[in-house]
């Protein structure tokens, strides 16, 4: 759960995650809370390249299991929050 994630503290402009043309992020997050479990997707907008995961749903505070996907999967990507661009939650 959160507490027990690491922080992502690389920059996305050192780890080459932004786009050379704008200065934007180069990735896309997309979160979908359920009763059990919230589910994840992240695209490199650049490569195609596709991560997805999975991380209990916490009903008392949803907030807590979207925090938890997104640090998961940016783990899980090697990426970090500079990066993204686009966060979508259905």
């Amino acid at each position: 759960m959160r507490g027990n994630c690491p922080p992502v503290l690389s920059t996305g402009e050192a780890a080459g995650e932004t786009s050379g043309r704008t200065g934007m992020g180069r990735y896309s997050l997309g979160l979908d809370i359920g009763g059990t479990f919230t589910d994840v997707v992240m695209a490199d907008r650049e490569t195609g390249a596709l991560w997805t995961t999975k991380t209990p749903s916490t009903p008392a505070d949803p907030s807590m299991s979207f925090f938890d996907g997104i640090e998961q999967i940016l783990r899980l990507a090697k990426a970090s929050p500079a990066g993204v661009a686009a966060v979508l939650h259905g």
